[in-house]
């Protein structure tokens, strides 16, 4: 290769490095009482409100029904999993912990494991299904953990690291996939699929998809916000949230992935939720909206859109059965109906 030309590449890396270092350390930062994330349990919604705690609203009216304090002092709520009556809470925030609730009385939530010390930063994320938890620790290793039916939790049991950091993860209702999102070098992005292997408590990474266009885009805020987010929309199939729209991965013959068609949403897409069949997803930018869209086999069509005031800053989106929430930083959460 004449010098030249790999003096022009090196010059072109350079400049990526240099932009995506400026992004990270100049990205948005939730601050204190904001809601970051959000996720649907029955007829209420729970969000994330960083040191203070987590909020309880109610589905259908959208009044915060009760605020939960911090599981530790000077702690901090960034991220959030349901799964069953059992609420997962992420501390985000270095040095990092994760805690869990028992919600089956849904307006006081009960702590009954943790918190656990875990690895986390600069972005990171949690998700929990089928006895199985992982903390997808950002630039730090990601984490397994098994819970069971009480909530106690048993780990770490396994770590990875995908690439340069894995600010992400959503995990399949059976448990048996996780898709994260990966940061592979310099500006590009993707997401990567893990299983975990209880009999050798190993994670085993079996396939990779770039994703164009994603990144730090627009939308998204440390420290667990990072806009390339999945959701299960079956049990092999995934949408995914990025800066270019919403991609739609399949998980193929022998655990490969398979990138379909990307879907344009007149914006960056921040983040997604879905529920039998529908998905979320919200939508920053000029024109900030909640898209909702109907999986049907092959095809995504959109069912409705929902335009959010002028102004705001989108964060995590939660799909319940009969409405969806937005968590929107200093303007609260944000409830509409289906």
């Amino acid at each position: 290769m004449p010098t030249v030309l790999v003096a022009g590449l090196l010059a072109v890396q350079g400049c990526n490095w240099i932009g995506l270092a400026y992004g990270a350390a100049t990205y948005r930062e939730v601050r204190r009482g904001e809601a970051a994330n959000v996720v649907a349990a029955g007829d209420r919604f729970y969000a994330t409100r960083a040191e203070d705690g987590i909020a309880v609203i109610d589905a259908k009216t959208g009044v915060v029904r009760a605020t939960i304090a911090t599981p530790s002092v000077d702690g901090s709520v960034d991220d959030l999993a349901v799964h069953g009556s059992l609420l997962f809470a992420l501390d985000a925030r270095p040095p990092g912990s994760i805690s869990v609730y028992d919600i089956a009385n849904l307006d006081h939530p009960r702590l009954v494991s943790g918190p656990h010390p875990v690895a986390v930063g600069p972005f990171s994320g949690v998700s929990a299904a089928n006895g199985l938890c992982i903390v997808s620790g950002g630039t730090s290793s990601l984490t397994a953990w098994r819970f069971d039916s009480t909530g106690t939790l048993t780990g770490p049991l396994a770590a990875a690291d995908l690439g340069r950091g894995q600010p992400d993860v959503t995990i399949a209702a059976d448990g048996g996939s996780a898709l994260v999102s990966t940061h592979h070098w310099g500006p590009y992005f993707g997401v990567s699929r893990l299983r975990f292997d209880s009999k050798r408590s190993q994670l085993l990474e079996s396939g990779t998809v770039p994703l164009d266009g994603a990144g730090f885009t627009s939308g998204g805020a440390k420290p667990a916000n990072f806009p390339i987010v999945a959701t299960f929309v079956a049990r092999n199939e995934a949408l995914v949230a990025h800066g270019r729209g919403v991609t739609r991965i399949t998980i193929g013959p022998n655990h490969s992935l398979i990138r379909g068609r990307t879907i344009p949403v007149g914006g960056p897409a921040v983040s997604a939720s879905s529920l039998n069949g529908t998905a979320a997803v919200a939508v920053g930018g000029d024109g900030p909206l909640v898209l909702l869209l109907a999986v049907e086999g092959d095809s995504v069509r959109v069912l409705r859109r929902i335009s959010l005031p002028p102004g705001t800053i989108p964060g995590g989106v939660a799909l319940g059965a009969s409405s969806v929430a937005i968590a929107a930083r200093s303007q609260g959460v944000l409830v509409f109906m289906r």
